[in-house]
This record gives structure tokens, sequence and C-alpha cells, in this order.
């Protein structure tokens, strides 16, 4: 999805995409309902409106819906040369975008056509010649954002989830840990291999659906978000073996000195 035009993604691109921009915004992937963008391609998401993207996902459709335009935009200057269009001053126009969505990143509201800049020739289809840029409209005339440097904006930080409610793998460590929750719910496998094994995993499920207040979360939900870790290898899976997982060696503070609570 990263080379290619945005009308060209197919569901797979957009899933990928949606995890990307859930990392960026360092919130879990399953809180955004990549399932639900999955279900369209990439030409169709370009034509919903701002209401329609918060209609699929209504805490995180209007960041999508801003993130798609942009990168639409700066994915079209970026196949034809970096060419772009004057745009009210001497910014092209994907920095106007891009400073635009940021400013606005915490006043979206729920409007068909909110935040849409004039379209360039790579969304609206057609070429646009000397007389026709010359007459595209600026922006409104408040003085340009300070330019960013290099880092999340810090309007996405406001909209992090608290720290104290943790990772995953982390929760699912501690409850290892407690003998409230082990071996009743989780258990030790195969401690020395860092192994544990679900025993009601719907419970677990909904315990971190509580502390992540998700009311919706299954444990279908929460063995996809594990998946996430095996590339880190803070989790390995344990192939052959149902609901069963193992901690890799990039996991700390797993040890224990009584598991299961034997004594």
């Amino acid at each position: 999805w990263q080379t290619k035009t945005v009308k060209d993604w197919t569901p797979q691109d957009i899933v990928q995409w949606v995890i990307s921009e859930a990392r960026s915004l360092n919130v879990c992937c399953t809180e955004m309902a990549g399932e639900k963008f999955a279900l369209y391609d990439g030409s169709q998401l370009l034509s919903f409106s701002s209401s329609a993207f918060s209609d699929i996902d209504s805490r995180y459709g209007p960041v999508l819906y801003q993130k798609l335009h942009e990168i639409a935009s700066t994915r079209y200057h970026q196949l034809n040369g970096g060419r772009c269009i004057k745009y009210g001053s001497e910014e092209s126009l994907d920095e106007k975008v891009h400073n635009t969505i940021m400013t606005n990143l915490d006043s979206i509201r729920d409007e068909s056509n909110y935040g849409q800049p004039p379209m360039s020739p790579g969304l609206s289809g057609k070429t646009m010649d000397s007389s026709e840029i010359a007459t595209v409209p600026t922006l409104s005339p408040q003085p340009p954002p300070k330019k960013k440097g290099p880092g999340r904006p810090k309007g996405s930080k406001r909209k992090k989830k608290p720290e104290k409610l943790g990772r995953l793998w982390e929760f699912l460590r501690d409850l290892l840990k407690n003998r409230e929750y082990c071996p009743s719910l989780i258990v030790w496998d195969n401690y020395e291999e860092g192994m544990f094994r679900f025993v009601h995993s719907d419970k677990v499920a909904k315990l971190w659906g509580t502390k992540k207040d998700n009311p919706d979360m299954n444990y279908e939900k929460l063995s996809r978000a594990m998946r996430y870790y095996y590339k880190s290898k803070v989790l390995l899976p344990v192939y052959g073996r149902r609901l069963v997982y193992k901690f890799g060696p990039t996991a700390t503070g797993w040890k224990v000195d009584n598991p299961n609570f034997k004594d």
C-alpha cells in the first residue's frame, strides 16, 4: 500500500494502512475498525464523506478520513515528480493539507465535507491547465501554524490512552503472577520454557475489555492483538497447541518464584 495510489488500494492494503495509523497514534490495533474499512477498496473510501467514516468508526473515523486524503494528495505529487500546485502561498498543497489537519485534529466535527481541500489532479481524475491552477481558491486567511519538527504531533499525544492501562502482554504476565487468576483463568503450561495456557479464554478477554473500556472484547480479538507481538518476539506461538503461547526472548519480568502457586 505504501507504493500505490490510494485509489488502487485493495482491502488487504487498507488493513495494513489502518494498522500503521494505529501504531502512529499509539493505540491498540483492535480498537480501530480495520475489518469494517476492509469491506471497501481505496477508490470507494476516497468517495466517502467524513460522516461516512464516522459511521464506520465513531472514535477514529474522522482522523482516518483526514489521513487518507492527506496520503492521497501526497502520493499523487510523489508520482508526478514532486510538482506542487500553488495554494495561496509558497507552501505546497501537501504542506497546506498537513498543517490544516494537525491544527484541526482536536476539533473534527461530523460534517459531510469537513476538511476537504480543493481536489488535486490525481484525485479528481482531470488534468488542470495553467488557467485552472491560477483560480484554485486560497485557504482561510488565518496565519499558518508553525511547522512541526519530526515526531508525533501534539494533538495526537492528547488522544493516547492513559499509560496506566498498560500493554496486553504485560496484562497477561501480571495475571500469571496473581493467585486470584492463576491457575483458575490462566496457567503456566511449561514454566521453564515460558509457556502458558488459557484456562478460560473468554473470561480473560472480558477482563482485558474491562481494563480497556471495551465491552465488545472477546478471545478472537484478544488473540489477534497477541499476534502483533510475534514480530518483536515478546510473545511467540506454540504450534499444534490450542490456547497455548509463550513469552519470547524480548519479554521481561515474567519469571516468578512460585509458578501456579503450588506451595
